[in-house]
């Protein structure tokens, strides 16, 4: 079994729906479905063990509330009541990740209203500190982590739909990063995926650009630094766009729960 958690922005809940497929040829898809609540307008989920305890724990960006929903997984395998956290305005999109070297997961936010990226250490409990925030172009929507510059310590991208940029943010290794560096996409950068596509052994950019319908590559030059943005090239295909109402439009993550009708 495999279980889905999708954002519902409507009744501001969380569903858990419960995969079950039949053996092959016959894929028939059962679903079983439990709510849980989180804060107004969630607008996107991350699955991670906060408190390490072993079990998979969610994290729901509340768009209307501005707030991050930690939501606790508990040992029946259903999840707890949700705990918030403030963050930037207009939360629009997360990751997790070990920001500050300590063992202990943290969380980074794109604020979409605010034009910043948030910060908000672990505490290895389930618990976060206070959101400490940083400078990105405007009306953020997506957010990705990787050591761009190979010195050991994780770095920010960040994509900017209005100013048609993606921010660099250069990490110290202490839970704080560097002023950004912006570097031109194509129209209305939504989302970024992080690899090495040219097979140089420096990590490159994709972003989508959903205003042109195109994936933008930027290939990097391993330092990180504004080297990287005057030096890098942009590289666009033109992509088909999904239908609009395509049932898969909304954020999924994966893991493993139990279903417990609420």
């Amino acid at each position: 079994m495999k279980y889905q958690a999708i954002r519902n922005r409507v009744v501001n809940t969380l569903m858990l729906l419960c995969i079950g497929s039949l053996p092959a040829l016959a894929q028939t898809y059962l679903f079983n479905r439990a709510e849980f609540a989180s804060g107004r307008g969630p607008n996107g989920v991350a699955v991670a063990d906060f408190n390490n305890d072993g079990r998979p724990d969610l994290v729901v960006v509340n768009k209307t509330d501005n707030t991050v929903s930690i939501i606790l997984g508990q040992p029946n395998g259903t999840l707890g009541t949700h705990l918030d956290v403030a963050t930037g305005t207009g939360p629009a999109a997360i990751i997790t990740g070990d920001f500050n070297n300590d063992g202990k997961l943290d969380l980074a936010v794109a604020n979409s209203s605010s034009n910043t990226v948030s910060l908000l250490l672990g505490n290895g409990d389930g618990t976060f500190q206070a959101h400490l925030d940083f400078a990105t172009g405007t009306v953020p929507l997506a957010v990705a982590a990787a050591d761009l510059n190979g010195d050991g310590k994780p770095d920010l991208v960040v994509a900017n739909s209005t100013a048609a940029t993606v921010s660099i943010l250069l990490g110290n290794g202490n839970g704080t990063f560097g002023s950004k560096t912006d570097f031109p996409t194509s129209t209305t950068p939504n989302s970024i995926a992080i690899a090495d596509f040219n097979k140089d052994g420096k990590l490159d950019l994709a972003v989508t650009d959903s205003g042109a319908a195109k994936v933008s590559i930027l290939l990097g030059n391993g330092d990180g630094s504004a080297t990287i943005t005057s030096t890098a090239t942009s590289i666009s295909w033109w992509q088909t766009r999904p239908p609009a109402t395509s049932p898969l439009s909304s954020a999924m993550v994966t893991g493993h729960f139990k279903v417990r009708s609420t």
